[in-house]
């Protein structure tokens, strides 16, 4: 990778393993379950509007925590459907390899209230 300025980027990029296996999928050196020192949660609320949820992930590039060196992102949603009264979680994981690729990961539990 090559950052703006045109330097050689390594950091902390995920390898790109096609078929990995394992549950770790198509990357290697992922932990299971990461520490609170490795995640950050940030919740953008529909109400607050596009413009606002745009700063708060602005916010996180400039504080490092989304650079080139990303590997992945994640959501998680919670739905509702009061006409139905089901709930729907959704779990989201965008993987970025090296390649440049964007592997997705979509996942989702729908249950009754």
């Amino acid at each position: 990778l090559q950052s703006q300025t045109g330097q050689q980027s390594e950091g902390r990029r995920l390898d790109f393993v096609p078929q990995g296996g394992g549950t770790g999928g198509s990357t290697k050196g992922a932990r299971h379950t990461p520490t609170p020192e490795q995640t950050f949660s940030l919740y953008l609320h529909e109400y607050q509007g596009k413009q606002a949820s745009m700063d708060k992930v602005q916010r996180l590039r400039d504080l490092g925590w989304i650079d080139l060196n990303t590997a992945w992102v994640g959501m998680r949603m919670l739905f509702f459907n009061p006409e139905l009264a089901v709930y729907v979680h959704v779990t989201l994981g965008v993987y970025f390899p090296p390649s440049g690729a964007l592997l997705e990961k979509v996942s989702q539990v729908s249950f009754l209230s």
